[in-house]
Protein backbone atom coordinates (compact mmCIF):
# COMPACT_ATOMS: atom_id res chain seq x y z
CA UNK A 1 0.00 0.00 0.00
CA UNK A 2 1.29 3.34 -1.16
CA UNK A 3 2.51 5.97 1.83
CA UNK A 4 -0.67 8.15 2.24
CA UNK A 5 -0.35 12.03 1.60
CA UNK A 6 -3.46 13.07 4.10
CA UNK A 7 -2.46 11.63 7.49
CA UNK A 8 -4.69 11.44 9.98
CA UNK A 9 -3.06 14.55 12.19
CA UNK A 10 -4.15 16.50 9.16
CA UNK A 11 -7.36 15.98 8.60
CA UNK A 12 -8.08 16.23 12.16
CA UNK A 13 -6.83 19.67 12.15
CA UNK A 14 -9.42 19.84 8.74
CA UNK A 15 -11.97 18.76 11.65
CA UNK A 16 -12.61 15.22 10.21
CA UNK A 17 -11.72 13.29 13.02
CA UNK A 18 -12.69 15.38 15.75
CA UNK A 19 -16.78 15.92 14.60
CA UNK A 20 -17.38 12.22 13.79
CA UNK A 21 -15.82 11.08 17.17
CA UNK A 22 -17.17 13.39 19.77
CA UNK A 23 -20.44 12.85 20.92
CA UNK A 24 -22.97 15.28 22.64
CA UNK A 25 -22.22 14.87 26.09
CA UNK A 26 -18.36 14.04 25.55
CA UNK A 27 -18.28 10.65 24.87
CA UNK A 28 -16.37 9.33 22.38
CA UNK A 29 -18.74 7.47 19.90
CA UNK A 30 -17.87 5.06 17.50
CA UNK A 31 -16.44 5.13 14.47
CA UNK A 32 -14.95 3.80 11.30
CA UNK A 33 -11.83 5.01 9.95
CA UNK A 34 -10.51 4.80 6.51
CA UNK A 35 -7.44 6.14 4.98
CA UNK A 36 -7.06 4.74 1.37
CA UNK A 37 -5.27 5.30 -2.44
CA UNK A 38 -8.19 4.11 -5.16
CA UNK A 39 -8.46 4.68 -8.96
CA UNK A 40 -11.86 6.55 -8.93
CA UNK A 41 -14.63 7.53 -11.72
CA UNK A 42 -17.33 9.61 -10.70
CA UNK A 43 -20.55 9.99 -12.60
CA UNK A 44 -22.41 13.51 -12.26
CA UNK A 45 -26.26 13.06 -13.59
CA UNK A 46 -29.20 15.31 -13.17
CA UNK A 47 -32.03 13.61 -12.17
CA UNK A 48 -35.81 14.50 -11.29
CA UNK A 49 -36.59 16.43 -8.58
CA UNK A 50 -39.46 14.78 -7.45
CA UNK A 51 -37.80 11.35 -7.49
CA UNK A 52 -35.41 12.92 -5.89
CA UNK A 53 -37.13 14.12 -3.25
CA UNK A 54 -39.22 11.15 -2.80
CA UNK A 55 -35.83 9.01 -1.80
CA UNK A 56 -34.70 12.18 0.57
CA UNK A 57 -35.73 12.35 4.39
CA UNK A 58 -37.98 15.61 4.88
CA UNK A 59 -35.01 16.82 6.85
CA UNK A 60 -32.15 17.37 4.17
CA UNK A 61 -32.83 19.90 1.69
CA UNK A 62 -32.19 19.16 -2.36
CA UNK A 63 -29.63 21.71 -3.98
CA UNK A 64 -30.94 22.16 -7.24
CA UNK A 65 -29.28 23.10 -10.36
CA UNK A 66 -30.24 25.90 -12.16
CA UNK A 67 -31.96 24.05 -14.55
CA UNK A 68 -34.47 22.67 -11.69
CA UNK A 69 -33.20 19.35 -11.33
CA UNK A 70 -31.60 17.59 -8.63
CA UNK A 71 -28.49 16.69 -9.25
CA UNK A 72 -26.88 12.47 -7.99
CA UNK A 73 -23.13 11.93 -8.37
CA UNK A 74 -22.15 8.10 -8.89
CA UNK A 75 -18.61 7.56 -7.36
CA UNK A 76 -17.26 3.77 -7.97
CA UNK A 77 -13.29 3.38 -6.45
CA UNK A 78 -10.82 0.47 -6.46
CA UNK A 79 -8.77 0.93 -3.59
CA UNK A 80 -5.62 -0.41 -1.21
CA UNK A 81 -5.81 0.88 2.65
CA UNK A 82 -6.39 0.55 5.43
CA UNK A 83 -9.21 0.86 8.25
CA UNK A 84 -9.06 1.49 11.99
CA UNK A 85 -5.25 1.29 11.42
CA UNK A 86 -5.67 -2.63 9.99
CA UNK A 87 -4.18 -3.43 6.54
CA UNK A 88 -7.38 -3.90 4.39
CA UNK A 89 -5.38 -4.62 1.54
CA UNK A 90 -7.30 -4.46 -2.26
CA UNK A 91 -10.63 -3.26 -1.57
CA UNK A 92 -13.60 -1.31 -3.72
CA UNK A 93 -16.24 1.03 -3.11
CA UNK A 94 -19.44 2.21 -4.78
CA UNK A 95 -21.71 4.98 -3.50
CA UNK A 96 -24.30 6.93 -5.40
CA UNK A 97 -24.84 10.38 -3.17
CA UNK A 98 -27.83 12.83 -3.74
CA UNK A 99 -26.64 16.56 -3.51
CA UNK A 100 -28.24 18.38 -0.79
CA UNK A 101 -27.59 21.88 0.79
CA UNK A 102 -25.45 22.95 3.55
CA UNK A 103 -23.88 25.71 5.47
CA UNK A 104 -21.00 27.38 3.58
CA UNK A 105 -17.87 25.34 4.37
CA UNK A 106 -14.04 25.41 2.66
CA UNK A 107 -11.35 23.13 4.42
CA UNK A 108 -7.96 23.22 2.39
CA UNK A 109 -6.42 19.94 1.09
CA UNK A 110 -2.67 20.59 1.64
CA UNK A 111 -0.84 19.38 -2.01
CA UNK A 112 -3.86 20.54 -4.02
CA UNK A 113 -3.61 23.16 -6.59
CA UNK A 114 -7.24 24.20 -5.58
CA UNK A 115 -9.95 23.16 -3.20
CA UNK A 116 -13.58 23.32 -3.69
CA UNK A 117 -16.35 24.02 -1.17
CA UNK A 118 -17.54 21.10 0.77
CA UNK A 119 -19.96 19.16 -0.92
CA UNK A 120 -23.41 17.89 1.01
CA UNK A 121 -24.33 14.75 0.09
CA UNK A 122 -27.01 12.21 1.28
CA UNK A 123 -26.17 8.92 0.56
CA UNK A 124 -28.89 6.86 -1.34
CA UNK A 125 -26.88 3.63 -1.80
CA UNK A 126 -23.25 2.74 -0.65
CA UNK A 127 -21.92 -0.69 -2.09
CA UNK A 128 -18.24 -2.69 -0.91
CA UNK A 129 -16.48 -5.75 -1.72
CA UNK A 130 -14.83 -5.41 1.91
CA UNK A 131 -16.49 -7.87 4.66
CA UNK A 132 -14.88 -5.62 7.25
CA UNK A 133 -16.24 -2.47 5.74
CA UNK A 134 -19.79 -3.87 5.64
CA UNK A 135 -19.17 -4.90 9.39
CA UNK A 136 -17.91 -2.46 10.83
CA UNK A 137 -20.29 0.10 8.80
CA UNK A 138 -23.26 -1.83 10.39
CA UNK A 139 -22.25 -1.41 13.85
CA UNK A 140 -22.32 2.23 13.44
CA UNK A 141 -25.87 2.70 11.25
CA UNK A 142 -24.19 3.24 8.10
CA UNK A 143 -25.57 0.84 5.76
CA UNK A 144 -22.96 -0.60 2.84
CA UNK A 145 -24.10 -3.35 0.56
CA UNK A 146 -21.63 -6.33 -0.02
CA UNK A 147 -21.52 -6.67 -3.70
CA UNK A 148 -18.95 -9.27 -6.01
CA UNK A 149 -17.58 -7.12 -8.28
CA UNK A 150 -16.78 -3.10 -8.97
CA UNK A 151 -14.76 -2.44 -11.35
CA UNK A 152 -13.58 0.99 -12.65
CA UNK A 153 -12.03 -0.11 -15.99
CA UNK A 154 -8.55 -0.19 -14.77
CA UNK A 155 -5.55 2.30 -15.44
CA UNK A 156 -7.40 5.84 -16.43
CA UNK A 157 -7.45 6.11 -20.21
CA UNK A 158 -8.75 8.72 -22.90
CA UNK A 159 -12.46 6.43 -22.54
CA UNK A 160 -12.86 3.64 -20.23
CA UNK A 161 -15.86 1.17 -19.21
CA UNK A 162 -16.63 -0.19 -15.39
CA UNK A 163 -19.30 -2.32 -13.85
CA UNK A 164 -20.57 -3.62 -10.05
CA UNK A 165 -21.90 -7.01 -10.46
CA UNK A 166 -24.13 -7.42 -6.90
CA UNK A 167 -24.79 -10.49 -4.88
CA UNK A 168 -28.23 -11.40 -6.90
CA UNK A 169 -25.69 -11.07 -10.44
CA UNK A 170 -27.56 -8.00 -11.14
CA UNK A 171 -26.30 -5.03 -12.04
CA UNK A 172 -25.02 -2.19 -13.54
CA UNK A 173 -22.29 -1.03 -16.07
CA UNK A 174 -20.97 2.52 -17.56
CA UNK A 175 -19.10 3.90 -20.49
CA UNK A 176 -17.26 7.09 -21.00
CA UNK A 177 -17.12 8.56 -24.42
CA UNK A 178 -16.66 11.84 -25.94
CA UNK A 179 -13.43 12.48 -23.38
CA UNK A 180 -12.17 16.43 -23.09
CA UNK A 181 -9.05 16.86 -25.04
CA UNK A 182 -8.90 20.24 -24.95
CA UNK A 183 -5.52 21.62 -23.13
CA UNK A 184 -6.14 25.06 -21.06
CA UNK A 185 -6.06 28.61 -23.12
CA UNK A 186 -7.37 26.09 -26.11
CA UNK A 187 -9.00 27.98 -28.81
CA UNK A 188 -11.82 24.80 -28.71
CA UNK A 189 -12.79 25.74 -25.26
CA UNK A 190 -11.53 24.63 -21.99
CA UNK A 191 -12.91 21.47 -20.47
CA UNK A 192 -15.96 20.40 -18.32
CA UNK A 193 -15.18 19.93 -14.72
CA UNK A 194 -17.63 20.14 -11.89
CA UNK A 195 -21.35 21.62 -12.17
CA UNK A 196 -22.05 25.32 -10.97
CA UNK A 197 -21.79 27.04 -8.95
CA UNK A 198 -17.89 25.19 -8.78
CA UNK A 199 -14.96 26.31 -10.55
CA UNK A 200 -14.76 25.38 -14.32
CA UNK A 201 -10.97 24.06 -13.43
CA UNK A 202 -9.51 23.27 -17.80
CA UNK A 203 -8.04 19.42 -17.41
CA UNK A 204 -8.02 17.21 -20.14
CA UNK A 205 -5.63 13.92 -21.00
CA UNK A 206 -3.27 16.01 -22.97
CA UNK A 207 -2.25 17.50 -19.40
CA UNK A 208 -0.49 16.35 -16.61
CA UNK A 209 -2.66 15.56 -13.38
CA UNK A 210 -4.35 18.00 -12.25
CA UNK A 211 -4.04 17.87 -8.30
CA UNK A 212 -7.73 18.87 -6.80
CA UNK A 213 -8.96 19.11 -2.86
CA UNK A 214 -12.15 17.83 -2.62
CA UNK A 215 -14.27 17.36 0.48
CA UNK A 216 -17.67 15.82 1.04
CA UNK A 217 -20.23 15.93 4.18
CA UNK A 218 -22.32 13.13 4.38
CA UNK A 219 -25.82 11.95 6.49
CA UNK A 220 -27.79 8.43 6.09
CA UNK A 221 -31.02 7.58 7.94
CA UNK A 222 -32.82 4.90 7.04
CA UNK A 223 -34.43 4.41 9.77
CA UNK A 224 -35.58 6.84 13.17
CA UNK A 225 -32.53 6.94 15.72
CA UNK A 226 -30.20 5.26 13.21
CA UNK A 227 -28.79 8.42 11.68
CA UNK A 228 -24.98 8.44 10.52
CA UNK A 229 -22.47 10.61 8.97
CA UNK A 230 -19.34 11.04 6.89
CA UNK A 231 -16.37 13.04 6.71
CA UNK A 232 -14.24 12.76 3.67
CA UNK A 233 -11.31 14.38 2.11
CA UNK A 234 -8.76 13.52 -0.78
CA UNK A 235 -6.55 14.86 -2.66
CA UNK A 236 -7.94 14.01 -6.39
CA UNK A 237 -5.33 13.81 -8.99
CA UNK A 238 -8.07 14.68 -12.24
CA UNK A 239 -6.52 12.43 -14.86
CA UNK A 240 -9.49 12.71 -17.32
CA UNK A 241 -13.23 13.95 -18.03
CA UNK A 242 -16.26 13.78 -20.72
CA UNK A 243 -19.61 12.25 -21.08
CA UNK A 244 -20.54 8.91 -19.60
CA UNK A 245 -23.66 6.51 -20.34
CA UNK A 246 -24.87 4.37 -17.76
CA UNK A 247 -26.39 0.96 -18.31
CA UNK A 248 -28.99 -0.58 -15.76
CA UNK A 249 -30.22 -4.07 -15.47
CA UNK A 250 -33.83 -3.56 -14.04
CA UNK A 251 -33.28 -5.77 -11.73
CA UNK A 252 -30.40 -4.05 -9.60
CA UNK A 253 -29.99 -2.11 -6.34
CA UNK A 254 -28.81 1.07 -8.49
CA UNK A 255 -32.49 0.53 -11.11
CA UNK A 256 -34.43 0.08 -7.92
CA UNK A 257 -33.36 3.49 -6.24
CA UNK A 258 -35.93 4.89 -8.88
CA UNK A 259 -34.02 7.91 -9.67
CA UNK A 260 -31.78 6.73 -12.61
CA UNK A 261 -32.75 6.15 -16.11
CA UNK A 262 -31.04 2.89 -18.67
CA UNK A 263 -28.96 4.75 -21.17
CA UNK A 264 -28.83 8.00 -18.80
CA UNK A 265 -26.00 10.61 -20.22
CA UNK A 266 -23.68 12.17 -17.98
CA UNK A 267 -20.57 13.64 -17.36
CA UNK A 268 -17.41 11.69 -15.68
CA UNK A 269 -13.97 12.78 -14.04
CA UNK A 270 -11.45 9.83 -13.48
CA UNK A 271 -9.31 10.64 -11.07
CA UNK A 272 -6.39 8.88 -8.90
CA UNK A 273 -6.79 10.07 -5.61
CA UNK A 274 -5.96 10.07 -1.57
CA UNK A 275 -8.70 9.84 0.69
CA UNK A 276 -9.94 10.04 4.23
CA UNK A 277 -12.67 8.87 5.33
CA UNK A 278 -14.44 8.79 8.74
CA UNK A 279 -17.91 7.52 9.73
CA UNK A 280 -19.84 7.97 12.38
CA UNK A 281 -23.17 7.62 14.72
CA UNK A 282 -24.58 11.24 14.11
Amino acid sequence: MKKFIIPLLTMAALGVATVAVAGGNGNVKPFVDVQMDCNTMVGVFEVDPAAARAALPTKYELALQPSGNALVYLQASNCDGAGNGEALGPFDLADVWLIIEGPPDYQPIPGAVVTLPTTYVYVLKAQTTSKWVKTHCAAIHFPKDLVKVIDVGGPIAPVRSGFVTEMSKAGYAWSEFFPCMNPPGSPYGECWMFPDPAPKIPVGFMESPFPVGYNIRGFVNRSPGTEARKEMGCLMNMGGQGLIQLQLDPKSDLAKLGIFQNGQVGYFFDSMSTCHLVMSQN
